[in-house]
């Protein structure tokens, strides 16, 4: 007679390993792994459900309605525990309506949401949709902002392709500890209030549950920023420690429009815990080893040149950075600096990172340049960056840099 032996099973510390192996973006995997066994279900699901994507508009076989969420989460509750990322796509403002009680009761049970990302139909193009911030209100994004912030849980908040933001709205966004937003504009004047109920849960000084903004970043969308920054909310902005610029707008822009705003002779009165400035600039970089020999100039050269003669005149107008470090990223196209056995040969125009240098190295206040690359994404993004750390980029900035080496400014993030 055989004994039956016990099936062997796999330490959960290992089975969490092999589950976080998988891409997040690799949903077949993920919902495969969740039916192979029951030890497998749990972290598969969490996986799967961390971050939720629902659009409001016509249902497709590619998006989620409200209705459709509702009635997952309704009918396996635990699903909601799992959701700490919300991304909302308004597909078409005149569905509003017949999403507004589904939302309503989806927004109820995502209890645990630190990020929230807010957008048009496709964000990802400076020409695509753009949705007002009446349709976050109607929809009730507003009101569910202010929740989040008030109980100190707004980590994140992005806003993509949003226009006509009243005034009266910022303090609400600015409860989020990191506030991004891109091709976003504001109003002159408020037109409407920011939403029913929401400014009357923030008073005018944070509470001590409300988040604090630590972090700003921007792209296109210098009318919010430019109105963020004024004085009458310091009281929503004395926290910031991190600015988050990108090419074409310049770290002078804003400092020097906050600077007239309070008169003092920079912005340091305005921003007192800002710590850093990221200023992120494409790049032309060659990878060689992905390319025959002989090639042909890179056309973004050019570009190149004219990125470099906008931040020269940037630099010369940012007394800041006297007591404020700059962070140079500049985005590499593809895996040019990212690939395992990458093969590395910058081609920096000469002519423009000379004048670089020339304003680099004699700045009067400045104290610490960083330079570091980034992925260029085919998204607008400026957060969850993955640097590199490569010697022969910061070789070849030294090498471009010569003037600022030797004053000892530039160094490795």
């Amino acid at each position: 007679m055989h004994m039956q032996m016990p099936a062997p099973t796999l330490p959960p510390e290992l089975i969490d390993l092999i589950v976080n192996s998988v891409d997040t973006n690799d949903r077949a995997t993920l919902k495969a792994c969740s039916l192979a066994a029951f030890a497998f279900r749990r972290p598969a699901q969490k996986r799967l459900h961390a971050h939720i994507s629902v659009a409001c508009g016509p249902s497709t076989h590619t998006t989620t309605t409200f209705s459709e969420l509702l009635d997952r989460l309704q009918t396996h509750p635990h699903l909601a525990m799992y959701a700490d990322t919300l991304t909302v796509k308004l597909t078409s403002a005149t569905d509003i309506p017949t999403h507004q009680t589904a939302a309503a009761s989806a927004f109820s049970l995502l209890a645990n949401v630190r990020r929230l990302h807010i957008s048009s139909s496709d964000p990802r193009w400076a020409f695509g949709g753009h949705i007002g911030w009446r349709d976050i209100v109607d929809l009730g994004l507003a009101d569910w902002i202010a929740t989040l912030g008030a109980r100190g849980m707004l980590e994140f908040l992005s806003l993509r392709g949003v226009t006509e933001v009243p005034p009266s709205a910022l303090s609400l966004l600015a409860t989020a500890q990191h506030l991004e937003v891109c091709l976003v504009n504001i109003t002159l004047e408020d037109e409407f209030d920011a939403g029913a109920g929401t400014l009357e849960m923030l008073d005018q000084t944070p509470s001590k549950t409300t988040t604090q903004l630590q972090e700003l970043s921007t792209v296109c969308s210098p009318s919010l920023i430019r109105t963020l920054l004024r004085p009458e909310f310091t009281s929503r902005t004395k926290n910031i420690h991190t600015l988050r610029l990108r090419w074409p707008e310049t770290p002078g822009m804003y400092l020097s429009q906050a600077a007239n705003a309070t008169g003092a002779h920079d912005a340091v009165h305005s921003l007192p815990a800002l710590q850093n400035i990221f200023y992120t600039v494409p790049l032309a970089a060659q990878d060689f080893s992905k390319r025959p020999r002989p090639r042909l100039p890179d056309p973004n050269i050019k570009t190149n040149k004219h990125i470099l003669d906008f931040l020269i005149q940037a630099l010369a107008n940012t007394p800041i950075l006297r007591s404020v470090p700059l962070t140079l990223v500049f985005e590499c196209p593809g895996q040019t600096i990212f690939g395992a056995e990458a093969l590395f040969d910058f081609e920096f125009d000469a002519e423009a990172f000379g004048k670089l240098d020339e304003s680099l190295a004699p700045h009067p206040t400045l104290r610490e340049v960083r330079c570091v690359a980034l992925r260029q994404r085919s998204e607008l993004r400026v957060v969850e960056e993955q640097w590199a750390h490569q010697p022969a980029l910061f070789e070849a900035f030294e090498q471009a840099l010569p003037r600022a080496k030797a004053r000892g400014l530039l160094c490795a993030a």
